[in-house]
């Protein structure tokens, strides 16, 4: 059997989850082959029964299912209708797209989440039972342990931020205010700016009169290599369900090399993480203040704070281990359909 996907989905962002489910597929002796796109030239001529497509769009299976199509195995990235509101702050818009996303949920077969939050949430907003799911948060990288012996990695308080500057979630503005009020305490505090966004970043940067910044865009591959040296990374998130579901692959990108988040609690799934494991520095908007100093005056060990991020990477960031997961649960999915 053929399973398909659309290159034109497999972002260089994705590829890293959308790859490790492939790779699970292929172990289960499925054929899973590209398409370049959606369209009706790519897949008309294929078998409306025995095709089964491998979706990450919030659009691809109901537009599918017009063409006839009714085997999906869907990733939910993320609540495209509450993400859309959020940058539009359009009503229409968001009961269009939540009617898509209310087809997703009801017509896919196997589902992927981010988090079990998120997994919960389209149960209960679109009452889909969801029977077979699994959940696997996002990552794209694995643990890097020379970054954390990095010289001076420990012992300067260098900050970073990796990410957009102008996506309203991302709080980039507030991210920047609070750093400032740290640098005025903190003069030798250093930021380092990780974003496609240089001009807009550099706008706010200078509107807050910040000294000790670098702001740089680089390619994605290159992230790794640029906060090597940082001790601290921002990832601050406003409390709404967007973020309560959600597992930003930054958190990963820090914890890979050696960099303590500062993250607020709003990003619920990493909740559990922090409280099992040390060096990563849960805030909330009353006390992140309080939080980020202790943080800044305390020591830190880095074969003790590479050993916490092992662990997580033994479990909750585990690639090998999702792939024989995965691998295990979409056999026996497919094994009970054949009964």
């Amino acid at each position: 059997m053929t399973i398909y996907y659309f290159e034109s989905n497999n972002r260089s962002v994705t590829s890293y989850y959308l790859g490790t489910i492939i790779e699970a597929l292929r172990n289960c002796g499925f054929h899973v082959a590209p398409l370049p796109d959606i369209s009706v030239k790519h897949v008309w001529k294929l078998s409306r029964k025995r095709t089964w497509f491998l979706t990450t769009g919030h659009k691809d299976i109901a537009t599918l299912s017009m063409m006839g199509f009714g085997n999906f195995i869907h990733w939910f990235q993320g609540l495209p209708a509450e993400e859309d509101y959020m940058r539009t702050h359009s009503l229409w818009r968001k009961r269009a797209i939540g009617m898509l996303d209310r087809t997703s949920a009801k017509r896919c077969r196997f589902a992927f989440f981010v988090s079990e939050q998120m997994r919960d949430y389209y149960r209960t907003r679109f009452g889909a039972a969801l029977p077979h799911s699994f959940i696997m948060p996002c990552f794209n990288e694995q643990l890097n342990p020379d970054a954390f012996f990095t010289p001076g990695k420990y012992e300067q308080n260098t900050f970073c931020y990796v990410g957009s500057a102008t996506d309203a979630w991302q709080c980039f503005d507030e991210m920047v205010t609070l750093y400032s009020q740290i640098e005025a305490a903190h003069p030798d505090c250093r930021l380092k700016i990780i974003t496609r966004d240089a001009d807009e970043a550099q706008a706010i940067a200078d509107a807050h009169d910040l000294r000790n910044v670098t702001i740089k865009s680089v390619e994605q591959q290159q992230v790794a290599h640029e906060i090597a040296d940082c001790k601290f990374g921002f990832l601050l998130r406003k409390n709404h369900i967007v973020n309560n579901v959600a597992t930003p692959t930054k958190m990963a990108n820090y914890l890979a090399n050696g960099v303590m988040p500062i993250f607020s609690d709003a990003l619920s799934a990493y909740a559990p993480l922090a409280q099992q494991h040390p060096f990563m520095h849960m805030v909330n908007e009353s006390n992140v203040r309080d939080m980020v100093e202790q943080a800044v005056k305390a020591t830190y060990d880095p074969h003790q704070v590479l050993n916490a991020y092992q662990q997580i990477f033994d479990t909750h960031f585990n690639r090998s281990r999702y792939v024989t997961d995965i691998q295990s649960q979409l056999q026996q999915f497919f094994d009970d359909r054949q009964e």
